[in-house]
């Protein structure tokens, strides 16, 4: 599959994990998806060539202590190269446990364009700061500034508020960390025509509610409907931020294993290639 360059522009390349340290999933990978980085965790090598076949612009950061012999990671690094829809996915390593003896061997044995790092207890700034740095060096931003992910497949994504003892209920389309976008039926155009804000209203995600002031920015004609785009005023709370983040990161991957299921999975002994 061709890398799509004027997609990647706008929205940035995916960064995947694959089997990260419990420290590097808990204190590292959440830190960067506040900083909405398109991070995903992946638990077992044989379906990562499905994933990058869908999408091959991405970033990998294997953890080389795991799962596979470190000459197996570096057969398994290298038959990337070898594959043409596979050929631009870009790896990094991060250990724990490589002895001295064993790092330049490794690091010389394959290329890893998002750079080598040893992760020692305690220096979990200094692991952030070295995948933050591989990852502007190979450009991971696009011009998206925030991730959004769709409330379509969601039947309990609503929002809604109260105003005059009358209750308001909207499907939610889309949802990102500074706003949602909701469906507005043509025939109730006017409960928000003229209106700029919206205090204490409730927004509704897998069957949780949270409270939230909204500024109301847009109401795009959709057809016989309209896209009502509403802001979160600053005063949102932090955990209720944390938990949308969570449930944008969870439909992400949803939407990600979704599309390689069923897909057969790698049995290649890279530990014993010849």
């Amino acid at each position: 599959m061709p890398v799509n360059e004027s997609e990647t522009a706008i929205y940035g390349k995916k960064v995947f994990f694959l089997n990260p340290s419990y420290t590097l999933e808990q204190y590292i990978i959440e830190r960067l998806r506040t900083m909405e980085y398109e991070v995903y965790v992946l638990t077992d090598y044989k379906i990562t060539k499905n994933v990058f076949l869908k999408n091959p612009d991405s970033i990998c950061f294997i953890n080389p202590d795991a799962q596979l012999t470190y000459t197996g990671w570096a057969n398994f690094v290298k038959s990337f190269a070898r594959n043409p829809g596979l050929a631009s996915v870009k790896f990094g390593a991060i250990s724990e446990k490589m002895k001295a003896n064993a790092i330049d061997s490794f690091k010389s044995s394959l290329p890893l364009e998002a750079g080598f790092n040893m992760h020692a207890d305690g220096e979990d700034e200094e692991t952030f700061r070295f995948i933050v740095k591989a990852m502007d060096q190979l450009k991971v931003k696009g011009l998206r500034q925030y991730l959004r992910a769709s409330c379509k497949d969601d039947k309990s994504a609503e929002f809604f508020w109260t105003e005059n003892t009358i209750m308001h209920k909207l499907k939610l389309i889309d949802i990102s960390a500074v706003g949602v976008a909701a469906l507005l039926p043509g025939k109730n155009y006017n409960i928000l025509a003229g209106k700029q804000e919206i205090s204490h209203a409730v927004l509704v995600l897998a069957g949780k509610q949270y409270s939230v002031d909204v500024d109301v920015k847009m109401l795009k004609p959709d057809g016989v409907n309209f896209t009502a785009v509403f802001m979160f005023r600053m005063n949102i709370d932090k955990k209720v931020l944390s938990h949308i983040r969570n449930y944008i990161s969870v439909s992400l991957n949803k939407k990600l294993f979704a599309s390689i299921e069923g897909l057969p999975v790698d049995r290649h002994d890279y530990n014993n290639e010849q």
